[in-house]
C-alpha cells in the first residue's frame, strides 16, 4: 500500500488515534503526491507536523448536534446540556448516543451527570472538562453494565487488547480460553455479534466489518475499573485469547496475514501482563511465537529483543531448564545468527539442545528445532562436519513425527545440502536440494520461502558445477519470488542479488553484477551494519568484478575492507579468509604488486576449500 501511494498523486491517509511515541513513519509515503492526517491526543506530535487543535463547537452546533441526534425538541434543556459538557464534539456524541439508546430526558441525563459528579467528590458546575467526559462515558458504561453484564465483562476484555483493530472472530476462536460466563457467550457467534452491537448503540466501540476499536478515552476508563486483582484478571483473560489465538508456527509464510492482524494486540497483552507481573510462562511463550514472525520477516532487532524477554521471564518464573526456554533460547539463536554474533548463537542454541534433550529427549519437534539451529550456525562457521550431524538428527526426529514428505523435514534436508556444499560434495548437496524442492512444492508450495530458497540454492549450485545459465535462470526466478514475498528491501533479497550478481559477473555482465552487489551491500549495511558474513561475501564478490572488469584498484580497496571484516568476525586463521585472500591477491597482481600478491595467496592457511567458489556464497533463510 505505502509503495502504490509513493507512485500515485490525489491520496490522503488518516492514521486515526495514534498513541504517544508511535513511530509513523513505517507507514507514510516518502513521495507522490497527497495529504496525510493523524489524530491523536499527544502534543508532542508538534515537532513533527502541522497542528491542528479542534475546537469545542459552537453553542448552536452543540445545541443543533443534540436536537438533530436525539430528535428531541427541548432546545432551553439541549442549551444547558451543551454548556454542561462545554461544548465539546467527543461528550455531545456519547450523550445523544445514550439519550437515544435510552429514550431519556436531557434533564435525565443531566441527572445522571450530577451522579457521577457526586461520586467523584463534586459537582457538575465545579468539576473540569476532563472529569465530565469521563462522566459521560462512565454513564455509557453502568448502562452496559446494567442490560448485559457480560458485555461489560466483554468491553473489559478488549481494554487489555490494543485498542484498534480488534477481530471479533478472535473472541469466538479463541472461547475456551476465556472464563465463564464470556466464554459461553463468545462460543455462540450470534449472541457475540449482539453483544458487540449493544456495545456500538452506547457509542462505547466502532465496528467495520469484523474489527472493532475502542475509544481512547473509554479504553483509559476501562483499565481503572475495578480492584487491582480485578484488572489482573481482565488482562489474564486477554492474554490466554492471544496465547491461544496467536499461530504457533509464527514463522510459516501461510501464517503470516494471521500473525500480522494479531500482533497489535499480543504486544499489548504482553506489555500488560509484564507490567502487572502475571501469567509469565503464557507471556514468554506468545513472546516466543512473536520473535519468530518477526524472525521471518527479516525484522532481527525486534527478534532478539523479544526472544531475550521470552528468556528472561522464563528463567526467573520457571527456571533455566524448562522446555520452554528450549523454544525461546532457539529463536534467540537465531535472531543472534542473522545479525552475525554467531560464536554468541552457537553457545545459546548448543544451551537450547541441551534442555531439550534433557526435558523431552531426542524424539522431539523441540529438540529437532534446536538440532536444526545449531547446524545452521555451524554452517556459517565453517563447520560443515559437524553441521550435517545436527541436520541429520533432525532430520530423522522430524520424518519420525511427521513422515518424510512433511515441509520442516524439507527444509532440514535442504539444510543437509548446505552441509554437503561445505564439504565440497556438489553432486549429494545438489541431489538434496532437488529433493527438498520436490518435497516443498508438493507440501507447501511455491510460494514458501524454504521452497523459494532451495530453488536459489540450486542455482548456486549449478554454477559452481559450471553451468552458468541454469545457474541464472535459477537465481533469477529466486529474486523475482523473494522480492514478491517480502518486498524489494528485506534481507533475503540481498542474499539471492549476491549469488546472482556473482554468476552475471562471470557471464561478463560486469556493470548489471556491480549494480546488483552494491544494492545488496547497502541494504546488509542499512539491516545490519558492516560486521556480518554477508557484507563479507557480498564486498568480495564486488571486489573479485572490480578486477575482472579493469578496475583494480577499486577492487582492491573493497576486498580489503571484506578481509578487515572476515579477520574481525573470525579470526585470522579461519577458513572463510582463503577466497576474500585469493580475490586480494589477484588485485594485487593486477597492479603488479608482486609482493603484496605473494603475501595474499601464499599464506598459510587450511587448504579445505569452502563453499564460496569465484565468490559464490549460500544463502538461507
Amino acid at each position: 500500500m505505502r509503495q502504490q501511494l509513493e507512485n500515485s498523486s490525489g491520496w490522503l491517509l488518516i492514521l486515526d488515534n495514534v498513541q504517544p511515541a508511535v513511530d509513523i513513519r513505517p507507514f507514510v509515503p516518502a513521495g507522490g503526491t497527497g495529504h496525510v492526517i493523524v489524530t491523536t491526543r499527544d502534543a508532542r506530535w508538534i515537532q513533527d507536523a502541522k497542528i491542528l487543535f479542534v475546537p469545542p463547537l459552537t453553542r448552536q452546533e452543540a445545541v443543533s448536534f443534540l436536537l438533530d441526534r436525539t430528535g428531541h425538541e427541548d432546545r432551553g434543556a439541549a442549551e444547558k446540556l451543551a454548556n454542561t459538557l462545554g461544548d465539546l464534539p467527543i461528550s455531545l456524541q456519547q450523550a445523544a448516543a445514550y439519550i437515544e439508546e435510552r429514550g431519556i430526558a436531557f434533564s435525565r441525563y443531566l441527572d445522571l451527570l450530577g451522579q457521577q459528579s457526586s461520586l467523584n467528590g463534586g459537582t457538575v458546575e465545579a468539576v473540569g472538562h476532563k472529569q465530565i467526559i469521563w462522566a459521560t462515558w462512565n454513564i455509557a458504561i453502568d448502562a452496559v453494565a446494567e442490560q448485559a453484564p457480560v458485555a461489560e465483562e466483554l468491553l473489559l476484555v478488549c481494554a487489555h487488547l490494543d485498542p484498534s483493530g480488534m477481530p471479533i472472530s478472535l473472541f469466538h476462536q479463541g472461547a475456551s480460553a476465556l472464563p465463564e460466563p464470556l466464554r459461553t457467550l463468545a462460543e455462540n457467534r450470534g449472541m457475540l455479534d449482539e453483544n458487540f452491537l449493544l456495545l456500538r448503540q452506547y457509542s462505547l466501540v466502532q465496528i467495520k466489518g469484523d474489527a472493532a476499536s475502542i475509544n481512547g478515552i473509554v479504553y483509559s476508563i476501562l483499565r481503572e475499573q475495578g480492584s487491582s486483582e480485578e484488572r489482573k484478571g481482565w488482562a489474564a483473560a486477554a492474554l490466554h485469547l492471544l496465547d491461544r489465538c496467536f499461530p504457533e508456527r509464527s514463522g510459516d509464510f501461510r501464517n503470516w496475514l494471521a500473525c500480522n492482524e494479531l500482533l497489535p494486540h499480543a504486544l499489548a497483552t504482553t506489555e500488560q501482563a509484564q507490567t502487572l507481573g502475571i501469567e509469565p510462562v503464557p507471556t514468554a511463550r506468545l513472546l516466543t511465537r512473536i520473535a519468530g514472525y518477526w524472525l521471518a520477516r527479516g525484522r532481527l532487532q525486534q527478534s532478539r529483543r523479544t526472544s531475550q524477554q521470552a528468556v528472561a521471564i522464563l528463567e526467573s518464573a520457571v527456571g533455566p531448564n524448562d522446555i520452554h526456554v528450549a523454544s525461546a533460547l532457539t529463536e534467540l539463536a537465531a535472531a543472534e545468527r542473522e545479525l552475525g554474533a554467531l560464536h554468541k548463537a552457537k553457545m545459546l542454541a548448543e544451551r537450547a539442545v541441551s534442555v531439550a534433550m534433557s526435558q523431552v529427549g531426542p524424539k522431539h519437534q523441540t529438540t529437532a528445532m534446536a538440532l536444526n539451529e545449531n547446524g545452521l550456525i555451524l554452517v556459517r562457521l565453517g563447520e560443515p562436519a559437524q553441521a550435517r550431524t545436527m541436520f541429520e538428527r533432525a532430520l530423522s526426529t522430524l520424518q519420525e513425527l511427521r513422515g518424510p514428505a512433511d515441509s520442516d523435514a524439507a527444509q532440514v534436508l535442504g539444510n543437509i545440502g548446505l552441509a554437503y556444499w561445505g564439504l565440497d560434495d556438489l553432486n549429494n548437496a545438489r541431489d538434496r536440494f532437488l529433493r527438498a524442492r520436490e518435497i516443498l512444492e508438493q507440501s507447501s508450495g511455491v510460494d514458501d520461502p524454504a521452497f523459494i530458497t532451495v530453488v536459489g540454492n540450486i542455482g548456486s549450485v549449478l554454477y559452481q558445477q559450471g553451468d552458468l545459465v541454469g545457474g541464472r535462470a535459477h537465481l533469477e526466478w529466486a529474486l523475482a519470488a523473494t522480492e514478491a514475498l517480502y518486498g524489494p528491501d528485506h534481507p533475503g533479497v540481498a542474499s539471492v542479488l549476491t549469488n546472482l550478481g556473482g554468476v552475471i559477473g562471470k557471464l561478463g555482465e560486469y556493470e548489471k553484477a556491480c549494480s546488483m552487489l552494491e544494492r545488496a551491500l547497502k541494504m546488509q549495511v542499512a539491516a545490519h551494519g558492516y560486521y556480518t558474513f554477508d557484507v563479507v561475501y557480498t564486498m568480495n564478490n564486488l571486489g573479485a568484478i572490480l578486477v575482472d572488469m579493469g578496475e583494480p584498484q577499486r577492487g582492491k580497496l573493497v576486498l580489503q575492507q571484506a578481509l578487515q571484516i572476515a579477520t574481525s568476525i573470525y579470526g585470522p586463521e579461519h577458513p572463510r579468509l582463503v577466497h576474500v585472500l585469493i580475490s586480494l591477491g589477484v588485485a594485487f597482481l593486477a597492479l603488479d604488486d608482486d609482493e603484496s600478491a605473494r603475501n595474499c595467496l601464499l599464506k598459510p592457511r587450511p587448504l579445505r576449500s569452502e563453499h564460496i567458489v569465484d565468490g559464490i556464497e549460500l544463502y538461507h533463510n
